[in-house]
């Protein structure tokens, strides 16, 4: 059995989310888990200039939260693409397992404020 978790995130705003973004789970994390979290792809709005990083800074804020789950072992992945560079589930699966991890969370920033 296939031991990932993919979940494409779309986050919008840090502030709140005024949308529920679609979530793909393809198998259910067991306690003790170890989750690798991609840095998210930053957003890419024209003229935004503070979208640069956003990925990072919302990356950073889920592996910290899921690292302060008791029930699971999170940690942060840096980007293996470019910030803006679209990271494809297949390719998130196996950068995190080439890192030693079961699952993985891998994201984009659709709005950031």
């Amino acid at each position: 059995m296939r031991k990932t978790l993919i979940a494409c995130l779309g986050i919008l705003g840090l502030a709140g989310c005024a949308s529920t973004p679609p979530v793909t789970v393809r198998d259910h994390m067991p306690k003790g888990s170890d989750v690798g979290v991609i840095m998210f792809r930053d957003c890419t709005i024209a003229g935004q200039e503070d979208c640069d990083g956003s990925g990072l800074t919302a990356g950073s804020i889920f592996a910290r939260v899921l690292a302060a789950k008791p029930d699971l072992r999170a940690a942060p992945l840096s980007r293996p693409v470019g910030p803006k560079v679209q990271l494809d589930d297949d390719q998130a699966v196996a950068y995190a397992k080439a890192k030693g991890f079961a699952y993985v969370l891998n994201g984009d920033v659709d709005e950031y404020y």
